[in-house]
């Protein structure tokens, strides 16, 4: 994905439907409600978003996806199931800082950050950047326990962390982020929680079976 299908296309389905998958970001400790707000971090074609606001699970989304071939779709999906009155896509990447960066990929999950670049600096594979701390005082939003952020980042989601530090501190919103692009980002972000918000429940699940080696999948926070 987004090439052709093939035998992870079921795979990438299920994860939305399927609780017993470990890459179900809604499971306990997560709890929604219909006044939530969701930050989608590396929201890709959408699935997630429209299970969420077609389920009636938060009454907005904000989709974070620096993809143009992905936000396109994004658009596409958000106007054929209606939901544009609570779904808003944001085409830009999420960081510890705000500015600019390229996504170093490679041919697996285990390849993936963002290399951030001075804002004089030209690439053609550039993209925006923005910090969800930035975001928030941007925007007028302090999120609270109720909310939830859900990043799968391809390789930065440690980033995303550290970038909404300030939101974390003050709301404790609910969290859900991968853990498998990096050796060692489960036990970071562990420490790191740990250390900002010792009210966390801390939930870590799953093990990949598609990356170099098994890595845990997911992490989940909330202090509901």
């Amino acid at each position: 994905w987004p090439t052709e299908p093939d035998q992870n296309l079921h795979f990438v389905i299920e994860q939305e439907f399927s609780p017993a998958n470990p890459h179900h970001y809604t499971t306990p400790p997560i709890r929604l409600s219909p006044d939530s707000i969701v930050l989608d971090i590396g929201a890709c074609e959408g699935l997630f978003a429209f299970r969420i606001l077609r389920n009636g699970l938060a009454k907005r989304v904000v989709c974070f996806e620096p993809s143009e071939r992905m936000s396109n779709l994004l658009i596409r999906g958000t106007e054929t199931n209606g939901l544009s009155d609570g779904l808003t896509i944001e085409r830009c990447g999420v960081g510890r800082q705000s500015g600019k960066a390229r996504m170093i990929s490679g041919t697996n999950p285990d390849a993936g950050f963002l290399e951030y670049l001075p804002n004089s600096d030209i690439h053609s594979d550039s993209v925006a950047v923005m910090s969800i701390d930035d975001y928030c005082r941007n925007n007028q939003l302090a999120l609270s326990r109720n909310d939830l952020i859900k990043a799968d980042a391809e390789g930065a989601d440690l980033d995303v962390l550290l970038g909404a530090e300030e939101q974390i501190r003050n709301g404790a919103p609910q969290l859900a982020i991968t853990t498998y692009h990096i050796d060692d980002h489960a036990e970071r972000m562990i420490a790191w929680l740990r250390d900002i918000c010792p009210a966390y429940q801390l939930r870590l699940k799953g093990f990949s079976f598609w990356t170099a080696k098994p890595r845990p999948v997911l992490l989940q926070a909330s202090t509901l």
